[in-house]
């Protein structure tokens, strides 16, 4: 047997432009009940948003631990920079001052050898 709540009179049915707001409706009811609202797929329970938002806060702390940790190795760094440009300025003061040494070594010898050319030519003119 038929319903008679579901029975529309012919007088008393909607007028053909309110049929198509009808059916609307009722899919959207469907819908609704069936749990696969498109507009209710934007919105999260309290649970689910309380563990994204505990997912992404320990990602950040994650994230802010290892930055900190290249902060650290970086700072460690630059803190040594100075050393090292006392030991790379150390060891060109210690060439320049081999090379020094090595100039003046040249520059004596050349004169002595020159002086000792001068005076056996010298010697050997009076011979």
């Amino acid at each position: 047997m038929t319903n008679k709540a579901n029975v529309i009179q012919m007088h008393a049915a909607p007028p053909l432009e309110d049929v198509h707001f009808i059916t609307e409706h009722v899919k959207l009811k469907e819908k609704i009940s069936s749990g696969c609202d498109d507009n209710m797929k934007n919105y999260v329970t309290r649970e689910e948003l309380n563990h994204a938002v505990d997912r992404l806060s320990s990602k950040i702390d994650l994230s802010e631990a290892h930055t900190e940790t290249k902060l650290a190795n970086l700072e460690a760094k630059i803190e040594n920079i100075p050393d090292k440009i006392n030991l790379a300025l150390s060891n060109h003061d210690k060439v320049q001052r081999q090379e020094h040494r090595e100039t003046q070594r040249f520059l004596w010898g050349t004169i002595a050898i020159g002086g000792l050319s001068l005076i056996v030519t010298i010697i050997s003119m009076f011979l």
